[in-house]
């Protein structure tokens, strides 16, 4: 009796690999980034070839049950052709056949489990890799900031090769120290490869020591380096592309060059450089107030540098997009990116600073995009810039590209609560409350205490009418985040508990500045029309960085239909001509 074949690992088709276990399509050893979405309908191509495969039989295994149509199906294929270098009018990959669908017209190999490999290495087309925070064994290294800053910069210089999938520091924060096994970490992390290691810092010389370990705890390489602290950037290069050779990354010559650093630096600038990222990291007014100080002084030393500018810039953005805060802190992020990039284009940081300027408070929807662009093109694993990132396609109607760029930020940083909350933010406004509510109790779990968290869960068991809950879950972050206390007014009005939501908006109005975006809604849910748009005006003329999504927003489609509401979107100059009405989705008119 023959013995039933294994199931499918990999596909060849043409030029391409297609690795079923990482998700990942190269070609001569180069992944390719194809989104989730651009990923399955091509694997369902591959699976359906030579056949051809209808546009509902293409919704059904890519959608899954979600409402699109063929014109969704039509663009999605267009930007898996865009990924793959492929051209529509001589296919090499993927044919239209008019009238009937799509087929596959590449030749396909399929291939199947064999025995593992004598390498530690996984022959992947992508790896992923976790850098674990570094041992600060420098004498009097109780404040730990020297490591800290060492560790995120061995990240970041990792992150500019394409071939890596690289964790973000904020995900391997909780494994300092940890008693868990570099296995059992590569686990919970989804890596196929962990870098542990140390520094030490005697006066004026540094050593990093780093080893690489694969996930069934292989060692695979380590080495230590020496140096002058004024080389710390090149040293900390060195261990980077040291790294890739010792997983056989071959970098591109535009990834060689970002990730070699020849600038020495003023070593006073840099240590107090160093001490600003680790007070704003703790993400506390007094550590702000510090933070920012302490980068001002970083940059009167030495006006050289593009570090502490670009620090500058995420730190300014950051106060600018909190709620209830004066918008004016952008203006001063975007001019710090601008001084970063005049020292250095390669910062990604600083790229994306200028992107959330953009985005958030110049509304300038062309350069915001180029600026992402440009970020992610020198970081593709910038979690941070995925995140953003999403929010701008969302305003473009690109619904399903803002949940690529959501769920590529949580793949990056899967312990980051403030990623996974926005994904469910973005399933709320789409009205798919359920997996708002899912994304919410994930965040949760990572941070109990998670103020947008409880704000989003707030509003989505609102909307199912479970109002109690919803209650509660909105007095949590109001005590957690006072800046966040407004859905207590929402729920309150949704609740028919009008009279305590009133005198709720009426304190909000106190506020100094008062909240624009935050008494729309609550005036919105008592159904007070007039006030819900007065409130969004007033919105739109101090620039309030939400203003931007009022269409969006699943709170606001009572207000939609009026004049009122369709004037500040057309003073909004959202893209495609958007002057009213709900948001646009893709595959409608997108």
């Amino acid at each position: 009796m023959s013995m039933p074949q294994r199931e499918p690992t990999a596909y060849r088709v043409g030029d391409l690999s297609i690795d079923l276990g990482t998700r990942q399509v190269c070609r001569a050893g180069q992944a390719l980034p194809l989104p989730r979405l651009s990923y399955d309908l091509l694997i369902a191509l591959v699976r359906g070839a030579p056949n051809v495969l209808t546009p509902d039989q293409l919704m059904a295994a890519v959608w899954s049950g979600r409402v699109v149509n063929e014109e969704t199906v039509a663009k999605r294929v267009e930007l898996v052709r865009e990924a793959l270098g492929d051209d529509s009018r001589d296919s090499r990959y993927i044919a239209l056949v008019r009238g009937h669908g799509y087929r596959l017209t590449a030749e396909v190999e399929t291939l199947r489990a064999a025995a593992p490999a004598a390498s530690p290495v996984p022959s992947r087309a992508q790896l992923a890799l976790a850098v674990l925070p570094l041992e600060d064994l420098s004498p009097g290294a109780s404040e730990g900031y020297f490591a800290a800053g060492l560790h995120d910069a061995l990240i970041t210089d990792l992150s500019k090769a394409r071939a890596l999938r690289v964790i973000s520091r904020t995900s391997t924060l909780p494994y300092q120290k940890s008693s868990l096994s570099l296995p059992a970490i590569a686990g919970e992390l989804g890596v196929d490869l962990v870098i542990e290691g140390s520094v030490l810092r005697a006066g004026d010389r540094v050593r990093i020591t780093v080893q690489l370990v694969a996930a069934n705890d292989s060692h695979v390489w380590a080495e230590s380096y020496d140096g002058d602290l004024r080389d710390v950037l090149r040293l900390q290069s060195e261990v980077a592309r040291a790294v890739t050779r010792a997983v056989k990354v071959t970098l591109t010559p535009d990834e060689s060059q970002r990730m070699t650093t020849l600038r020495q630096v003023n070593t006073e600038s840099y240590d107090l450089y160093l001490k600003g990222r680790d007070f704003l990291d703790r993400m506390t007014p007094a550590g702000f107030e510090a933070g920012l100080a302490l980068l001002h002084r970083a940059t009167q030393l030495d006006p050289s540098d593009p570090l502490p500018y670009s620090r500058l810039a995420l730190a300014y953005n950051f106060i600018g997009h909190t709620p209830g805060s004066s918008k004016s802190s952008f203006p001063r992020g975007a001019a710090a990116a601008l001084q970063a990039l005049g020292l250095d284009e390669g910062i990604a940081e600083a790229h994306l600073a200028l992107a959330e300027a953009r985005l958030y408070f110049h509304w300038d929807w062309p350069e915001a995009d180029r600026s992402f662009r440009q970020a992610l093109e020198i970081n593709p694993s910038l979690a941070a810039a995925h995140a953003h990132y999403a929010w701008l396609h969302l305003i473009h109607g690109r619904v399903e590209r803002a949940f690529e760029e959501s769920e590529l930020a949580v793949q990056l940083d899967p312990r980051q609560p403030l990623w996974i909350s926005w994904h469910g933010w973005l399933h709320l406004w789409r009205e798919n409350f359920e997996a708002a509510i899912r994304d919410q109790r994930i965040a949760l779990a990572l941070d109990p205490n998670h103020p947008v968290a409880h704000f989003v869960l707030a509003q989505a068991l609102s909307a199912l009418g479970r109002h109690e809950e919803a209650i509660a879950a909105a007095t949590k972050a109001a005590t957690t985040a006072a800046r966040w206390s407004w859905a207590l007014g929402h729920c309150l009005a949704y609740a028919g508990r009008t009279g305590e939501a009133r005198i709720f908006a009426a304190e909000l109005a106190r506020n100094d500045p008062p909240d624009p975006w935050a008494l729309a809604e609550v005036h919105a849910a008592l159904g007070d029309r007039d006030a819900a748009l007065g409130w969004l005006e007033a919105g739109y003329e101090s620039r309030r960085d939400w203003m931007p999504w009022m269409k969006a927003n699943y709170f606001f489609r009572s207000l939609m239909d009026e004049p009122r509401f369709r004037e500040v979107v057309r003073r909004l100059d959202l893209p495609g001509g958007q002057s009213g009405g709900g948001l646009a989705i893709e595959g409608e008119s997108s």
